[in-house]
């Protein structure tokens, strides 16, 4: 339970995280599709890891309990994890301006493309109003309901299972 925790707090980074990205290199007539295709992918990563799963399962390292199927499973999706991540944090750029697979004209030609948005590209300025804004967003709470119950009942599912 500690650790399926630990998982869940970093977790809950990646859906706005994906939002600000989204935000910051499309349009907002570009954004829907975007996310459609974030959406599209976790339904996707569900089903892929079931594969997954169904597969590792039926290996066998001669009957060793050290390397049970589930370990062998964990041990390597775990490290595909975290070499993906590493992969992550050093080539995904904080904001158009800084991302270092752009020449100048192409760093331009993105903020002109994403300016009919009128939102800017990073401000390290704490506004509280603009909390406060976001709290009182219908669309906000919509979203936020839709992930929790798009997650819950994996989650609950999951747990269920854990106690079997």
């Amino acid at each position: 339970m500690v650790a399926r925790t630990f998982l869940g707090c970093l977790e809950g980074a990646i859906p706005p995280s994906i939002a600000l990205i989204i935000c910051q290199w499309y349009t907002r007539a570009e954004q829907p599709s975007r996310f459609a295709f974030y959406y599209l992918g976790l339904g996707l990563g569900q089903i892929l890891g079931g594969c997954i799963s169904f597969g590792f399962q039926h290996v066998s390292v001669n009957g060793s309990d050290v390397l049970a199927p589930w370990r062998i499973m964990f041990l390597t999706t775990g490290l595909g994890t975290v070499v993906i991540g590493i992969c992550v944090y050093y080539l995904l750029a904080d904001n158009p301006m800084t991302a270092r697979w752009l020449t100048h004209a192409e760093r331009v030609a993105v903020l002109r493309h994403v300016s009919v948005n009128q939102t800017g590209i990073e401000s390290r300025e704490f506004r509280g109003k603009e909390i406060w804004e976001a709290l009182c967003d219908p669309k906000i709470w919509l979203f936020t309901s839709s992930v929790l119950l798009v997650c819950s009942p994996l989650h609950l599912y999951s747990l269920i299972l854990s106690r079997e």
